[in-house]
């Protein structure tokens, strides 16, 4: 039995240095994002919150995972504070995911569960997102693009999906030369 005892106090040892290192990596100084908190095996360590500072939300970012880990309720919850902190967001949600955010959340015995295990303040709270609709298609304000054939090509290469005429679509384009670019007289 003092063995087992022994081997809780190295866990709780343990995940006090895990709080602590996460802690002095993800505090943020100033007005920031509250992102979650540190999961360890299956428990939440709540006093091990992760936070982003405002500042550096203009910067390049990638939510990524599997079906069901939480990537759109991660973006959820980004929108909801920037915009609270008066940055607009646009985001592309090619499925509808983030309509959701125009109506009031509801509690629930999961969600309870999961902001106490948190240790978070949480209120439902409707949004109100402005919808776009790419090529006047569906409902929202329409907005136009121009797309050009050099930029899908881009896009490809990008990718890695290339074609064949892709690859040789500079050679096929006319290049100015210099009697062409000259009127004549």
């Amino acid at each position: 039995m003092a063995g087992k005892e022994q081997t809780k106090a190295e866990a709780a040892a343990d995940d006090s240095e895990f709080v602590q290192r996460i802690t002095e990596a993800y505090t943020a100084e100033g007005r920031s994002l509250h992102l979650g908190s540190a999961v360890k095996g299956d428990a939440v360590l709540a006093d091990a919150r992760v936070a982003v500072p405002l500042a550096m939300m203009n910067r390049h970012g990638l939510i990524a995972g599997a079906t069901g880990t939480g990537k759109t309720v991660t973006l959820q919850l980004l929108a909801e504070q920037l915009a609270d902190a008066g940055v607009a967001v646009f985001a592309a949600d090619m499925k509808g995911d983030l309509s959701g955010l125009m109506r009031e959340g509801e509690h629930n015995e999961k969600i309870d569960e999961r902001v106490a295990a948190l240790k978070i303040d949480w209120k439902p709270q409707a949004r109100t997102p402005v919808f776009w609709s790419l090529g006047g298609l569906g409902e929202g304000i329409p907005l136009r693009a121009t797309v050009r054939v050099s930029d899908l090509s881009s896009s490809r290469r990008c990718s890695g999906r290339t074609t064949r005429s892709d690859r040789h679509s500079r050679s096929s384009l006319p290049t100015p030369t210099a009697s062409s670019s000259r009127s004549s007289t």
